[in-house]
């Protein structure tokens, strides 16, 4: 017993002085994952200076600290992130203006040690911008159409259009069918039935009730679907998610998904040089 207790006495000891390393380490790439502070070499990140760094991006106000982008893959297999086709190395940049990176992140490491770990926290303005709120849209989720529709025949013409009285064809999905006829254009009418679906646009629909004269169509979207859609600012077609769905309403973003986010950035400097 006294034997026993003498080895364990030796390995607490050894363990304490870091003489048994503990397995938080990335054997894929080498690279060691673990808090490097009392490692440091007392030489500080000043302008001009090109670094390697390893880092974790994950958004300040996210309560699950998801992991948007690593460059360690220990942390990208953490999070289900990983990519066969990247390459899991540390960042190498220069400290100074227009290299690249954002401002946030590259003065955010100034007068840190070689071999720290420490966390930055980079407000949008210095990280990916502050969004524009003319890029954010609303769109009723409800709406009706009218079934009798005019079509202007100068516009039939410019679209190699050919109508005739009574003609019916199909138009998203139904039957439409040429009502009327005046001098300059045509009357349409249009025949949806309850439950057929149609995209507009780029975007599914759904035809939910009917009148003589009016068909009501439910937007069908989720929020995080992606589309290409012109956006109210300028009307220039972009990516547009959707982050609001309530019965009445659908809101659209076409701002870059990291706009107005605090970024939080948990750092490892591997080496400086002058």
């Amino acid at each position: 017993m006294k034997r026993i207790g003498i080895i364990l006495l030796l390995l607490i000891s050894m363990i304490m002085l870091g003489c048994i390393e503990t397995p938080n380490g990335d054997d894929d790439n080498n690279t060691t994952i673990n808090n490097t502070s009392n490692q440091t070499t007392g030489r500080l990140i000043g302008i001009g200076d090109t670094i390697s760094v390893d880092y974790v991006l994950r958004d300040y106000n996210d309560p699950n600290k998801t992991i948007i982008d690593t460059s360690l893959a220990y942390y990208a297999n953490l999070s289900g992130t990983y990519n066969e086709a990247r390459d899991y190395s540390p960042l190498t940049l220069e400290v100074r203006d227009n290299n690249g990176f954002i401002t946030g992140f590259t003065f955010g490491m100034i007068g840190l040690e070689n071999g720290s770990h420490e966390t930055i926290i980079i407000a949008p303005e210095d990280g990916y911008g502050v969004k524009d709120d003319e890029l954010v849209g609303t769109q009723l989720r409800i709406y009706d159409f009218p079934k009798y529709q005019n079509m202007s025949k100068s516009y039939a013409e410019d679209y190699n259009m050919t109508f005739e009285l009574n003609q019916t064809f199909k138009d998203n999905g139904w039957n439409v069918t040429v009502v009327n006829e005046s001098e300059t254009k045509w009357l349409l009418y249009h025949q949806p039935q309850i439950g057929m679906k149609f995209i507009n646009g780029g975007i599914t629909q759904e035809i939910i009730n009917l009148t003589d004269i009016t068909a009501t169509v439910k937007v069908m979207v989720e929020e995080g679907d992606k589309y290409m859609l012109n956006n109210p600012k300028n009307q220039q077609r972009g990516v547009a998610t959707v982050i609001l769905v309530n019965e009445t309403h659908v809101v659209f973003d076409w701002n870059d998904e990291m706009k107005g986010k605090t970024l939080e950035f948990e750092i490892w400097i591997r080496n400086i040089e002058s």
